[in-house]
């Protein structure tokens, strides 16, 4: 009898005339989570990665083997085989010199997880996101059957967590052996609402994230209806939420260094320019709906996998772009929203997409900072009041004493934080999820070919102590 892995052997080794035939389509892409490597669109469905110029797709980096690892894609799976010296890790896990292996959409390869002493991993990774291509949009529907056929198609292990309206469990798919987790809405709690409010509240997020398909959007995978509930079955993510590491450094009185923040900030700026790509606005971008895949152990040298999450409040933008309704998180909402909200407000065109790049500008500041950059106090004026005075008035980034940033990093959130065209007689406009990607401060190595040699702030202080060198030295002052 043989194994799994002979077979998956011996897939790998009589595919060859099939992939030569199928060279113009896109199959898949890795998505680098280090800015020193590039994404890689993988065109065939025989890949080679290695420092090899013979290899399929060439990584020029001592620490990878000439003929790394082989990715094959198949019609239900993608198989990876381990042929490096060092090792290729599969969601953090050596595979082992020429093992084999079958992983899927959203999965983790790292072709290198070498850690250096006194420096993060972040720096030191070359790890991708897989990103399946070949996904069909929109494939999923809601099926209706008995609770009992689902428990046949899912094991149930543990409940992860409750809400309002239902609650998360942790499942195993028995056909595939993966761990996923179940949401289960009870449609009885939402009986006060209306048959369409609850509805459109429950299908909503199912239509949406049915059509969407990117590493860094947690996934999919079923929906089924009972006469009671409302069940989802979802990508499961292991480290909590982004609020909850936030929160543990925030009781240290620690923040997140920029190197580190740009790593996280980079992933969901990628799924945000998916998402508007697509003509979708998340509407609720908070720390709680940015999912860990997995624990972080030691902020310094693991590297995160991030998941936008809770799609409830998404919506489709269309060609149009303009939404009208008020809703979000109070300190993460955008000031065009909460002049749709205002009573006395005038007639408004409504606001864009732009406003998840006002809630990631929040978050970005709350990740360098450890604070928001709109907090309640005890002047009388509530947080609303505060946020749209964003709008009518010049709004410029106020960093605590305590945390000095660089000026990229400042310039970004100012283009962040920035009311939008048309509010106002004074035009101004947003930075788009593309042009924060774009920005120097995202792109350090970028700008360190270019000459750049850092920030202005950096480069002034080091000419001020140059020139107080000088005048303080004796050599000078003999010469006067």
């Amino acid at each position: 009898m043989m194994t799994d892995e002979s077979q998956s052997q011996m897939v790998l080794a009589t595919q060859e005339s099939e992939d030569e035939e199928d060279t113009s389509k896109d199959y898949a892409k890795l998505i680098s989570l280090n800015p020193k490597f590039e994404d890689i669109v993988l065109r065939e469905k025989r890949t080679t990665l290695g420092r090899d110029v013979k290899a399929s797709v060439t990584i020029r980096d001592r620490r990878i083997s000439s003929r790394h690892c082989e990715i094959l894609i198949e019609e239900d799976t993608c198989i990876l085989r381990d042929t490096s010296t060092n090792g290729t890790f599969l969601n953090r896990k050596k595979i082992g010199k020429g093992k084999v292996v079958t992983f899927h959409h959203g999965d983790e390869i790292a072709l290198v997880l070498q850690l250096t002493r006194n420096r993060s991993v972040c720096t030191e990774c070359c790890a991708f996101l897989f990103q399946d291509l070949r996904r069909p949009r929109g494939n999923i529907f809601v099926q209706q059957m008995k609770l009992s056929t689902v428990y046949k198609k899912y094991h149930v292990l543990n409940q992860l967590g409750s809400g309002a309206f239902g609650t998360v469990w942790k499942t195993l798919q028995r056909s595939t052996k993966r761990a996923c987790a179940m949401k289960a809405i009870d449609k009885k709690k939402f009986e006060g609402l209306g048959a369409k409010d609850a509805d459109s509240m429950i299908f909503r997020e199912v239509q949406l994230m049915s059509n969407l398909s990117h590493p860094n959007i947690v996934d999919i995978l079923d929906v089924f209806e009972t006469p009671r509930y409302v069940t989802i079955a979802l990508e499961l993510c292991t480290g909590g939420d982004l609020s909850d590491l936030l929160c543990c450094l925030q009781k240290k009185g620690e923040c997140m260094s920029e190197s580190i923040a740009r790593v996280y900030f980079r992933q969901i700026l990628s799924a945000l320019k998916y998402l508007h790509n697509n003509h979708v606005a998340h509407r609720d971008l908070k720390p709680e709906n940015v999912m860990l895949k997995r624990k972080i152990k030691n902020l310094h040298m693991d590297v995160p996998i991030l998941k936008l999450a809770d799609f409830g409040l998404a919506r489709a933008t269309g060609s149009r772009g303009m939404m009208t309704t008020f809703c979000g998180t109070p300190y993460y909402v955008a000031p065009e929203v909460i002049e749709q909200g205002s009573s006395n407000r005038q007639k408004s065109e409504g606001y864009s997409s732009s406003v998840d790049m006002w809630s990631a500008g929040v978050m970005l500041f709350e990740m360098l900072t450890g604070t928001r950059p709109f907090e309640e106090t005890r002047d009388g004026r509530t947080l609303f009041q505060k946020i749209s005075c964003a709008l009518r008035h010049d709004f410029r980034v106020c960093v605590p004493k305590n945390r000095a940033l660089s000026n990229s990093a400042t310039d970004l959130l100012n283009g962040l934080l920035r009311r939008v065209d048309g509010m106002i007689r004074r035009r101004s406009h947003r930075m788009s999820a593309s042009e924060c990607l774009e920005h120097v401060w995202m792109n350090p190595e970028k700008r360190k070919r270019r000459g750049g040699g850092g920030d202005r702030r950096e480069k002034e202080l080091k000419r001020h102590k140059t020139a107080l060198y000088k005048n303080d030295s004796p050599a000078r002052r003999t010469k006067k």
